[in-house]
């Protein structure tokens, strides 16, 4: 199991408003779909070389955020592997500036990301998935997308949001 570097999210966490959130999404989205190109072609390298074991997933784990490859890279020639370790840190790279932005990675597919926020004093989580345009729902800190509460922008997030 090769572990690709992790970055430590409480390093990095910014409190931002939600006109900040959406202002990042355009980026967030573009690294998003990097991503997504980077992986399919690690999958056409898998069928390439015929390896039914080469496997990536993302594993969250405490307040690390991590790519594990289940798989030996041995089997493969030497360039093979170049070109495996080359898509592997472009990956790496989009996750780290997604996370650099201000974002907290819940999932890449389907992309889901929170942002750090306040409402009324409070920090919270303004919560984005990607089938929607712009941020429209938060949630406190111990809760998880069932518990997703819409956003009022009128009253809730007014003058009472942190900047």
């Amino acid at each position: 199991m090769l572990e690709i570097k992790a970055i430590n999210i409480d390093m990095i966490m910014k409190i931002l408003t939600l006109q900040e959130a959406n202002n990042l999404l355009p980026l967030v989205k573009e690294h998003f779909l990097n991503i997504g190109f980077l992986l399919g072609k690690l999958h056409t390298i898998k069928i390439k070389h015929h390896n039914k074991n080469l496997l990536w997933k993302l594993s969250q784990k405490s307040s690390f955020i991590k790519i594990i490859k289940n798989q030996n890279i041995k089997k493969y020639k030497k360039e093979t592997k170049i070109e495996i370790d080359k898509i592997e840190k472009l990956i790496e790279n989009e996750i780290n500036n997604i996370s650099k932005s201000g974002a907290i990675i819940k999932s890449l597919f389907p992309p889901h990301i929170d942002f750090l926020s306040a409402k009324n004093g409070q920090l919270i989580y303004l919560c984005w998935h990607s089938n929607e345009n712009e941020i429209t729902h938060w949630h406190y800190f111990d809760d998880n997308y069932a518990e997703r509460q819409l956003i009022k922008k009128d009253k809730e997030f007014g003058p009472m949001m942190v900047n």
